[in-house]
């Protein structure tokens, strides 16, 4: 994946739809691999999710990275004395504004 810079898991898709694997099959297979895939690709899948924080499908290992960032970025802000507003505080503000969050980071 580093040779064509693209995350290892497009490229595993990208091999399964060249395989002739619909786009269902190919979700159905990234999720339940050990009932579509043979033990090679469940292999190489395995690996590919191991190496891949792109693509991921654990949302919540996302936000934890998500919440990390902001937390760097808003300790970088504090201490050059910068005014900055946090995800959370938005929401609150757009929702009391406009009903549900509009434009959030």
């Amino acid at each position: 994946s580093k040779a064509v810079d693209c995350p290892p898991l497009n490229i595993f898709r990208m091999i399964l739809a060249k395989m002739k694997f619909s786009k269902a099959k190919i979700k159905n297979s990234v999720k339940e691999p050990q009932k579509f895939l043979g033990k090679r690709e469940q292999m190489e899948l395995k690996h590919a999710l191991s190496m891949d924080v792109v693509s991921t499908f654990d949302q919540n290992q996302l936000a934890e990275y998500a919440d990390a960032f902001e937390d760097a970025i808003a300790s970088f802000l504090d201490m050059k004395g910068i005014a900055f507003v946090r995800q959370n505080q938005l929401q609150e503000e757009q929702t009391k504004e406009f009903g549900k969050s509009i434009l959030t980071p």
